[in-house]
C-alpha cells in the first residue's frame, strides 16, 4: 500500500514539475514611478508631512525586495525589506528642524519572477520639500 501512495505522489510531483511555466526567455518589466507626492510640500520646521509613491507604469512579473525613502539630511524615513508588489503610501514623518530645501528620495530593488534577470534597480522618484521659517511678525504685535 505504501508503494502505491509513494508512486502516486511521485507521479503527481513529476506532473507538477513538468507543468510549471518557468518562462526563461520571458521578460519582466521594470516599473516606473511618478515623482513622490508630499503633503504638504511646503511646511514649517518639524511639521508632519505625508509621502505617497505612485506608479507611472506598473511593470510586470517582479516584486520589490527592498524599498527606501530617505531625506538628504541623512534620515531614513521608511524602509521595507519584505517581498511586496505594492508601493508605500501615506508614510508620515516630521519635517527637518532647520529651514531649507530638502530632497526626498524613493529607491527600490526588485527581483523578476520570470526571465533571466534576477535583480534590477529602477530609477528613483524624488520630490522637494521646502521648510520655511515661521512668520514672527505676528508675535511682535
Amino acid at each position: 500500500m505504501k508503494n502505491i501512495f509513494y508512486s502516486l505522489f511521485m507521479l503527481v510531483a513529476a506532473f507538477a514539475m513538468v507543468s510549471c511555466d518557468d518562462d526563461i526567455d520571458g521578460t519582466g518589466t521594470l516599473p516606473t514611478f511618478n515623482d513622490l507626492e508630499l503633503s504638504p510640500s511646503t511646511c514649517y520646521p518639524e511639521d508632519s508631512v505625508a509621502i505617497t509613491v505612485t506608479f507611472q507604469e506598473k511593470g510586470k512579473d517582479y516584486y520589490f525586495y527592498e524599498q527606501n525613502i530617505t531625506c538628504d539630511d541623512g534620515r531614513i524615513l521608511y524602509r521595507n525589506k519584505n517581498h511586496t508588489s505594492s508601493l508605500p503610501t501615506k508614510v508620515k514623518f516630521a519635517a527637518p528642524s532647520k529651514p531649507g530645501r530638502y530632497t526626498i528620495t524613493f529607491n527600490s530593488k526588485i527581483s523578476y519572477t520570470i526571465g533571466k534577470v534576477l535583480f534590477d534597480v529602477p530609477q528613483e522618484a524624488k520630490a522637494t520639500l521646502l521648510v520655511i521659517t515661521p512668520n514672527t511678525d505676528e508675535d511682535e504685535n
